[in-house]
């Protein structure tokens, strides 16, 4: 799904791959923007790594968004 902001979406999910279509049907229905879909990754505590830039080490090049289980992104602002 195509997102036009600037921002490079990944969504993760416990969700097992044999539920990879549904999923994505569902995203797709609730109108929840994504590049990549990341599954099976077990329900612990997930931790976000990511390198800076060389050129721009201030900039701040990633962000973990913690969501309520089924309560989509309309409180989201990014």
């Amino acid at each position: 799904m195509e997102n036009n902001s600037g921002y490079y979406i990944v969504l993760t999910t416990a969700r097992p791959e044999e539920y990879e279509l549904i999923t994505k049907q569902e995203m797709m229905n609730l109108d929840i923007p994504y590049h990549q879909l990341v599954m099976g990754i077990g329900r612990s505590e997930r931790v976000l790594i990511n390198n800076k830039s060389v050129k721009n080490p201030t900039e701040k090049r990633a962000t973990a968004i913690e969501v309520e289980k089924n309560g989509g992104f309309n409180d989201i602002d990014i």
